[in-house]
């Protein structure tokens, strides 16, 4: 199933996004049901924003979602949205914090960060890992000057602290859009289908 839901705007933060996930494993549900099919568990995955929102909601509804988040396969998506290649040295971090505003509903910038650390914690799938956590397949380009590479890493590490199963999958020649390691590519297909049976 491909899942949409709601940009982010004025009108609409991440709470409003995880919402729309939420009712359409509702719905997915359902339509199991009325199939005849027991649909009791679901592998989310994305790339970039969906990548950021599959990790957020199976991290903080693992036990209320209606259909169990089981595993994770995030695509170059932000984990750590207090993390410093956001704002230090980064030819996006305008853009980057604009949008950070729009999703956490607080104006956020250079100087005021610091102090919205809880609030960008709180939409940030790291601030959730825990021993229960998902099994957790991450791929990012190292060269990606969207979403610092540094998120993947910090999410590995953050996972193997709580030794959650996980792998990180590195594309060394790829920016934001792991367009340059067919190697990697075939890993990553590898290593979901592991994940998947």
């Amino acid at each position: 199933a491909s899942i949409n839901y709601r940009f982010i705007s004025g009108n609409y933060y991440y709470e409003d996004i995880l919402e729309d996930i939420n009712n359409a494993l509702i719905k997915i549900k359902e339509i199991g049901n009325n199939l005849n099919l027991n649909i009791d568990k679901v592998l989310l995955t994305g790339h970039s924003a969906g990548g950021h929102l599959s990790l957020l909601y199976a991290y903080k509804f693992i036990d209320t979602a209606p259909i169990k988040p089981v595993c994770v396969v995030n695509r170059s998506g932000p984990t750590d949205l207090n993390d410093d290649a956001y704002y230090i040295g980064n030819e996006y971090s305008i853009k980057l914090m604009y949008l950070f505003s729009n999703l956490v509903n607080r104006e956020i910038n250079s100087g005021n960060r610091h102090y919205k650390a809880e609030t960008l914690g709180k939409a940030s799938p790291i601030y959730y890992v825990n021993k229960f956590t998902v099994p957790t397949i991450t791929s990012h380009g190292v060269l990606d000057d969207v979403v610092p590479y540094s998120n993947a890493v910090r999410l590995h590490e953050k996972l193997n602290e709580f030794n959650v199963d996980n792998i990180l999958i590195p594309f060394n020649n790829s920016g934001h859009g792991l367009e340059n390691d067919p190697d990697s590519l075939n890993l990553e297909n590898i290593k979901m289908n592991e994940y998947i049976d």
